[in-house]
């Protein structure tokens, strides 16, 4: 035979096209002499044929040890892998076949083998070896890398490219710019669509403003997805990692949805004392639990820790400052440390209010039906500018008074006593002529009249004017946005002995050294006619009593419902102000004044107080005891090369001047006592930060835009807040700086937008609630 056994079995199974062949690990030789080259192809073939049935026949019985003939010669099997040559050739049609990529050539090593241009490997010339490479996750990843490569012109872009660039650059800060102006304005978004076709008519040639596309929709969306949420990461990555305070309060808008407003104080990067908006949740469980569960939710889904809190301030409700139940109580569970305080100015309020109620019972009411009377009817409005003009008085409009703001009747008595000879003549005609319209008007003009006749309702008024100018002066104070914390009790403790004076003898005050000690007894009262009225109260009385208009009863009616109206005034006071509170007298420390005198000698109580200002680890701790230490000893010895400051200054300004006082080789003398008292600058000292965001909400949402949801009015909130924080930081209300980051957040949400508005298109045709088509349609 010309072909061994072997090589005859490899062949027919080639040309059987059987892939059982490749199963098999070991190659089966067997003995078997050469053949001669003078046989005839007859005898080959059959030799073949015979060759083949008997190997077929070991085959099978190979697989059967224990069935084997003893006739059967024995297999020898190597254990040697079968070396087989792959003559498999390169073909051109590989070049442009579309599976392969065209990634595919010729490889530079032989004529077997492929090599791939982009990975730069020779692949074994076979087809199946060349796809399989093809679907590689190597292949893969460099297919994916060359797609996302840029072109080197695109790195060196030409000036037409740059020229559209910065064209696109310019129209986007416009878009943005025009989303700020107006969420900061409070106008309606619905507008902006009129507002385009308005400034594309009137500037037809400029490029810039015609390719303006931003109308309601769009302006809704940069409002809500790059204004207020660059806002809201901003504040919200700050305060992860730092310490601060937050304000809450709740209250009803125009569709009759409670809401709660939370606002954090905190200390920036640049060491001011800023209050940001954190958000605006709808309240559906009004209880302590219910609000102390929406506060954690908020600050949860900000990823801000609750032990970065380190104080919170809210109104007098008995819901937030009850002993048991009270929302300070719950979240001093959460944090042990928590500064917490009743607002001042709810505080005064109340004051004012109980106070108000030894006076005689119709005064209030007086008050309001005089300004309700006239402000309800333009006719009166008119009649009582001609008795202003006749009475030669300013021609002023009466001031209402606010139902749940009992100090806000200062202003309004004032206006009515500087418009009373006026008032006087118009009640005049209403009450006794025919001026007045229907009965029941001439009834109430008829008894104002008579009211304003009794001469002790005009010194009550003189009084209350009087009294009421001491107690906003301290309210004004702590409605302030600046830090006041630091005179709390020092504020009060002027007031307070201010109102002692008017009807506490001077021994009794220097008797107790301390006003909040005066016992409010009537022997320490002084007499009646000595009481400290104010003067035009008690140059009223002297006119009228000299005139024969007063008796000697009702001058003393009058000296004895002052008196009291200033104890009842003074024993609210002194309930409602914890003076023996040792964190409040500690907090004094923050005062420069007091920083520097040496009055205090160490500022340990505070930092018993407030541990978590110190450090998470305890050697951290301890060290910045030390620290704060020598820094606060150090303060009073070096007065000549501390920053000038004013007492009335903002405590903030001095302390964050101090944090740059260095010394010979550069380093900050100051730092560590600095940030640590810029810190408790942001303790809270009243809530009338959130009521001026409940203010900005009554501008919001109105009667016409009742309809915008909490979502669209948290992130208006969020917009106008950085608006307003961008155009402080760059010192101008409308130029505010575009940064990359906003540009770049603008983009993604741009290029994110596509998808988006094809789903929004999609629900809207195929119907939604009214709810999900105002948020869609972004209508407000």
């Amino acid at each position: 035979m010309k072909q061994s056994t072997l090589t005859q079995f490899l062949a027919k199974k080639n040309k059987n096209k059987s892939d059982s062949s490749s199963d098999f690990e070991s190659v089966v030789k067997l003995d078997s002499s050469p053949s001669s080259s003078e046989s005839s192809d007859d005898e080959e073939t059959a030799e073949s044929s015979s060759t083949d049935n008997q190997e077929a026949r070991k085959r099978k019985s190979s697989l059967k040890p224990n069935k084997q003939s003893t006739n059967q010669k024995k297999l020898k099997i190597s254990n040697k892998p079968r070396k087989i040559k792959n003559r498999n050739k390169f073909c051109d049609k590989w070049k442009m076949d579309p599976e392969l990529g065209g990634f595919i050539s010729k490889s530079d090593m032989n004529s077997q083998h492929a090599h791939c241009n982009l990975c730069k490997k020779d692949i074994r010339g076979s087809i199946y070896n060349v796809k399989r490479h093809v679907k590689s996750t190597f292949h893969k990843q460099n297919v994916q890398a060359m797609t996302c490569t840029v072109p080197v012109d695109q790195f060196v872009p030409t000036p037409e490219v740059q020229k559209k660039q910065l064209f696109d650059d310019s129209v986007k800060d416009a878009e943005l710019r025009l989303a700020g102006w107006v969420a900061k304005e409070d106008i309606s978004i619905r507008k902006t669509d009129s507002l385009l076709q308005v400034m594309k008519s009137c500037f037809p040639n400029d490029a810039l403003c015609q390719a303006l596309a931003s109308s309601r929709t769009k302006t809704t969306g940069i409002i809500k997805n790059v204004l207020a949420t660059e806002e809201k990461v901003q504040l919200a990555n700050w305060l992860r990692n730092n310490k601060f305070a937050i304000i809450v309060d709740e209250s009803t808008d125009k569709s009759w949805a409670k809401v709660l407003v939370i606002i954090a104080k905190y200390v920036d990067a640049n060491y001011n004392v800023r209050e940001g908006f954190l958000g605006l949740v709808d309240v559906h469980d009004a209880s302590s639990a219910g609000q102390k569960n929406l506060i954690m939710k908020c600050l949860s889904d900000l990823g801000i820790p609750i032990q970065n809190l380190m104080g919170i301030g809210f109104d007098n409700a008995s819901v937030n400052t009850g002993s048991v139940k009270g929302l300070g109580v719950l979240l001093k569970v959460e944090v042990p440390n928590l500064f917490i305080l009743d607002c001042t100015s709810h505080s005064l309020a109340l004051c004012a209010t109980y106070a108000a109620k030894k006076l005689p019972e119709g005064l209030e009411v007086f008050i309001h039906d005089i300004v309700n009377y006239i402000a309800s009817s333009p006719k009166r409005q008119d009649e009582l500018k001609k008795c202003q003009e006749f009475a030669r008085v300013e021609s002023h409009r009466l001031l209402q008074v606010a139902n749940t703001r009992w100090l806000s009747l200062e202003a309004s008595v004032k206006r009515i006593l500087e418009q009373w000879s006026a008032l006087m003549r118009f009640f005049a005609s209403h009450g006794e002529g025919d001026a007045a319209g229907d009965k029941s008007s001439k009834e109430k003009a008829s008894r104002i009249l008579a009211c304003m006749k009794d001469p002790k309702i005009k010194g009550y008024l003189y009084f209350i004017a009087f009294v009421l100018e001491k107690v906003n002066e301290l309210n004004i104070e702590f409605q302030s946005s600046k830090t006041r914390i630091h005179r709390l009790l020092q504020s009060f403790r002027v007031t307070y002995l201010a109102l002692l004076r008017c009807f506490v003898t001077k021994e009794a005050i220097a008797i107790a050294g301390d006003p909040f000690r005066v016992k409010l007894i009537p022997p320490n009262f002084l007499k009646l006619e000595e009481l400290k009225l104010g003067p035009n109260t008690l140059n009223y009385i002297a006119t009228l009593s000299s005139a024969g208009q007063l008796n000697r009863q009702q001058v003393q009616t009058i000296h004895t419902n002052c008196l009291s109206f200033l104890v009842e005034m003074c024993l609210q006071v002194s309930t409602r102000i914890d003076y023996k509170d040792e964190t409040l007298v500690n907090l004094r420390c923050i005062d420069p004044t007091v920083a520097v005198s040496g009055k205090v000698d160490t500022i340990v109580p505070l930092m018993i107080r407030f541990p978590n200002l110190l450090g998470d680890s305890e050697g951290e701790s301890d060290t910045l005891r030390d620290k704060l230490e020598v820094q606060w000893t150090k303060l009073a010895d070096s007065k000549e090369d501390l920053p000038k400051f004013e007492p009335s200054d903002d405590p903030g300004i001095f302390w964050k001047q101090l944090s740059d006082v260095k010394d010979c080789i550069s380093r900050p003398v100051y730092l560590e006592i600095s940030k640590f008292m810029l810190t408790l600058c942001a303790l809270p000292h009243s809530s009338a930060s959130a009521e001026r965001k409940f203010s900005i909400l009554n501008n919001l949402k109105t009667k016409i835009r009742n309809r915008l949801q909490t979502e669209t009015v948290t992130a208006l909130m969020f917009a106008k807040q950085y608006v307003i924080r961008r155009s402080a930081d760059a010192g101008s209300s409308n130029s505010w700086k575009i940064d990359d980051s906003l540009r770049l957040s603008f983009q993604k949400w741009k290029g994110a937008s596509r998808s988006t508005k094809v789903n929004l298109i999609f629900s809207n045709a195929t119907g939604v609630d009214q709810n999900e088509e105002e948020e869609i349609d972004f209508c407000d």
